[in-house]
């Protein structure tokens, strides 16, 4: 007799896909894969802060849970229906396919490799597809319907088939950007964190696994749990905390309604729209960052503000409601992209659009209502502080844990404009510090991604040094229905009868640097379609014509007519960091030529982020 309950159960991810042979139908009726490059980037980093960073063994962890989804079981058990849930499966699949990539292509580095990361990558694989008895392929563990009109590209990826294919589909458009967001986060990991995050993410990354006997169940169900009231949330465990010490300490009927007003009004700004809405513990926790200098995981906040050691009197929790309340709707407005909510500067596109660092959030908090100069120089710090991070392949919850820091000592000094000034060289320490890693790192790097495209971070990198350096807005606002490339300088499928011709020794050479930053440059699609496989001196003319300095450059020193002023002192600024360079004598950008640029990209970054350059 088959199962006709509805079963309700955790599961760890080992549980649900690498020790079964389930598979998982997305039917026709799903809306489409939404999740982008931050749904998947904020879940890598909860999954780093839930583990201090992959640096804790997996038997110490408490374990991770990352939802609830909805099932309907069919064939005996074995084929299940998605009704809810998907974007997450999808997401935790296209993970498992990201490290059985990156496993791999360890295990060709060496003898000694080979055997360690194959252990690693036993049944990785299983994560998206299933085996028969003789390990050879049978079925996507995820199974789009064919009505559907995406899953193109999840099943070109599954098969290892996406040469020559880009997507046209919205959702096989942010399947790909999600996956390479993947590639690009696992691959700024080190052996032992890699070899953590394995064990982690089969072991203590869990879901809460329902399954019905039929759709009409599952209907139900899914109705219960989305349409039926709203479950308590962690923040209402904060509230309710409040409350008690309110009443406690005698608080009037008049001071307990304001404090429901603006608790209501704080939860209330979170909203972004009817779809996004920021999580409140997430702004809670930046909201101590930069107010108390305390730096919290999510999932100590309830503990923070239940305990004796941070005992918050009725006084303190009602200024905080006022408080939240405020500075609720100052983030909301960052987040939504007002920024000039802040200060009107281009800056602020780079920190929340370009680089996409919210942790920066705290700074800016704490100067909200400080003089324009003030907010400005902090802005800047806060930039460059967020690129030296990322352009050093340093996690980015690393800017939390030195924000509480560098928080505390602010907020306990009295003379301000002495605190001021100390914060701001503590954070030009920290900043050369990851800047002088980044220039040790950026120049030999491959940027190729696990599917032989270029990681994504290359393009972040150009895109930084073309606006916040060479002050182009053609960054932010691209010409019309123009999308802005990364351009190969030396094709990457030039047709090189001899590789000496480029002064390469062998065609292994020549893939170990055609995805080093400088080989990279800036170019609109439609030019870089156009443009093609040429050589480069075949390139220059439409180099010059470009809308992008750092592409200008490459073929001649920038000129301009002012000869006085900033603009002049920029240009040749400009020149000075990023040189001009001229074909070898077969009309290459050779080996030689990419090395050079790619030291001198590394050097120009270096002075970037320090301000060398003043």
């Amino acid at each position: 007799m088959s199962n006709v309950e509805i079963v309700s159960q955790m599961q760890s991810l080992s549980d649900l896909l690498l020790n079964s042979y389930d598979v998982f139908e997305i039917p026709d009726f799903q809306r489409s894969y939404v999740w982008t490059e931050k749904e998947i980037k904020q879940m890598l980093l909860d999954f780093s802060e839930d583990t201090d960073n992959f640096s804790k063994e997996s038997a110490d962890l408490e374990g991770y849970l990352l939802g609830n989804i909805v099932l309907i079981t069919k064939d005996n058990g074995r084929k299940k229906t998605v009704i809810d849930g998907q974007q997450r499966l999808t997401s935790i699949s296209l993970i498992f396919k990201a490290l059985e990539m990156i496993c791999y292509d360890k295990m060709q580095e060496t003898p000694a490799n080979f055997q360690k990361w194959m252990s690693k990558t036993s049944n990785l694989n299983r994560g998206y597809e299933i085996l028969n008895d003789d390990d050879s392929f049978k079925s996507l563990r995820i199974l789009h319907s064919p009505s559907l009109n995406f899953g193109e590209y999840y099943k070109r990826l599954i098969h290892n088939d996406l040469k020559d294919f880009e997507p046209s589909v919205s959702s096989d458009i942010n399947m790909k950007n999600v996956f390479e967001q993947i590639q690009d986060f696992l691959s700024e990991l080190t052996d032992d964190q890699l070899s953590k995050f394995i064990i982690y993410i089969k072991t203590k990354v869990k879901l809460i696994v329902t399954t019905a006997p039929n759709e009409a169940k599952a209907f139900q169900l899914f109705e219960v749990l989305n349409d039926r009231g709203r479950s308590l949330e962690p923040m209402d465990l904060i509230k309710n905390t409040f409350l008690k010490t309110l009443t406690n300490e005698g608080k009037t009927s008049s001071q307990l309604d304001n404090f429901n007003e603006n608790w209501k009004k704080f939860i209330d700004n979170l909203i972004i729209s009817n779809k996004k809405r920021i999580s409140s513990s997430v702004f809670l926790k930046h909201y101590l960052i930069a107010f108390e200098g305390v730096n919290k995981k999510q999932d100590q906040l309830f503990q923070h503000f239940n305990n004796n050691e941070y005992k918050y009197s009725g006084d303190d929790i009602l200024n905080l409601s006022k408080n939240l309340e405020k500075y609720s709707k100052i983030y909301s407005d960052i987040e939504k992209g007002n920024y000039d909510s802040f200060i009107k500067d281009n800056n602020m596109y780079i920190l929340f659009d370009l680089l996409s660092v919210k942790q920066m959030h705290p700074l800016l908090m704490l100067f909200y209502f400080s003089e324009d100069y003030k907010k400005k120089e902090i802005l800047d710090l806060a930039t460059r502080f967020a690129a030296s991070v990322l352009f050093s392949y340093t996690q980015t919850n690393f800017i939390e844990k030195e924000m509480g820091k560098l928080t505390v000592n602010y907020l306990k000094t009295n003379d301000k404009e002495a605190a001021f000034k100390n914060l701001k060289a503590q954070i030009s320490d920290i900043i050369k510090d990851r800047a002088k890693i980044a220039k040790a790192t950026i120049g030999v790097r491959d940027f190729t991604s696990g599917n032989g495209n270029f990681q994504t971070k290359s393009l972040q990198l150009l895109k930084f040094i073309e606006l916040y350096f060479n002050k182009n807005p053609q960054i932010i606002k691209p010409q019309e229905r123009k999308k802005i490339t990364v351009e190969h300088i030396l094709s990457r499928n030039i047709d090189l009868s001899d590789y000496n011709d480029a002064g390469f020794e062998n065609q292994q050479d020549f893939k170990e640097h055609i995805n080093r930053i400088g080989n990279f440059t800036l170019l609109y699609n439609t030019d870089n379609s156009s443009i093609g496989n040429k050589m480069f001196k075949d390139k220059i003319e439409m180099y010059k014509s470009s809308d992008f300095k750092i592409t200008n450059v490459i073929a001649e020193p920038l000129t301009t007519e002012v000869k006085s002023g900033m603009d002049t002192k920029l240009f040749n600024l400009i020149n000075d960091l990023e040189k001009t360079y001229t074909p070898n004598e077969n009309g290459h950008f050779s080996k030689l030529l990419i090395e050079q640029r790619s030291e001198e990209v590394a050097n120009a970054l270096y002075k970037i982020l320090t301000k060398e350059y003043d």
